[in-house]
């Protein structure tokens, strides 16, 4: 816990839109809460290389609730489109 790794990950995951609810204003909720969550375990609880974890961790539960409150579209990813050149044009 105590490299940077797990820190890149948890910020990682923070930014991810899969794990994040889908509108934006909950969304927002969501990062606040994930970030105010680290900072007072940081200031707080002195805990110092894994409260960006904590934060995440304790906060992915509003995930689902927050989704049931603020409803919106889901994304869905466009398949690529297949190219119809199969080679150089002359």
């Amino acid at each position: 816990m105590s490299s940077s790794a797990p820190i890149a990950f948890a910020f990682f995951m923070i930014s991810d839109p899969m794990t994040q609810p889908w509108h934006a204003g909950a969304r927002a909720v969501c990062v606040v809460a994930t970030a105010g969550l680290g900072f007072w375990m940081q200031t707080a609880w002195i805990v110092t290389t894994a409260a960006p974890i904590w934060g995440l961790v304790l906060s992915a539960p509003l995930v689902p609730i927050l989704d049931h409150l603020f409803p919106a579209p889901r994304r869905a990813w466009a398949p690529p489109v297949p190219s119809t050149a199969k080679g150089v044009a002359a």
